[in-house]
């Protein structure tokens, strides 16, 4: 499964992108969460970033908004021996990458409502909700951890 469209010059597959995008697939299925749609019901919000990946592979914008808050989730909820033993400036820079790729699919839906303007289409706008939805789940993520722990981003 290849979240976000991606071109080579050689128009051949990149095997380390797939791979990657694969993991963050199954990552995002298995592991991110909304405090205020699971806590109420988890089944549901697994059935629904199902379909949320299966736009994401059709769609850059709705697959930046994935990639920014599995990272959020990864570097935030990840807790392993591995992270553990990160040292101070490599977790800051996943917190980093987190704010990084959350401007990216902001300034992409963006460009998702600018676009809708000349082509409303019904799959553009569903693309440019879910999106929004996604995004705003980064934003009540990153106020709680403020809130609760103390982390800014």
């Amino acid at each position: 499964m290849l979240l976000a469209p991606y071109c080579t010059a050689d128009n051949g597959t990149d095997d380390s992108i797939m791979r990657r995008s694969d993991a963050l697939g199954v990552y995002f299925q298995e592991h991110v969460f909304v405090p205020a749609v699971t806590t109420v019901d988890t089944t549901s919000w697994r059935s629904l970033c199902c379909q949320i990946l299966s736009m994401a592979r059709k769609s850059s914008i709705v697959s930046n908004a994935v990639v920014a808050l599995s990272q959020l989730h990864f570097i935030k909820f990840t807790q392993t021996e591995h992270h553990k033993g990160l040292g101070s400036q490599t977790f800051r820079n996943g917190q980093n990458l987190a704010q990084y790729l959350y401007i990216f699919a902001k300034e992409s839906l963006v460009s998702g409502l600018d676009i809708l303007k000349s082509d409303p289409t019904t799959s553009l706008r569903l693309e440019l909700l879910v999106a929004l939805f996604l995004l705003t789940c980064f934003e009540v993520t990153t106020t709680l951890l403020f809130k609760y722990e103390g982390i800014y981003f």
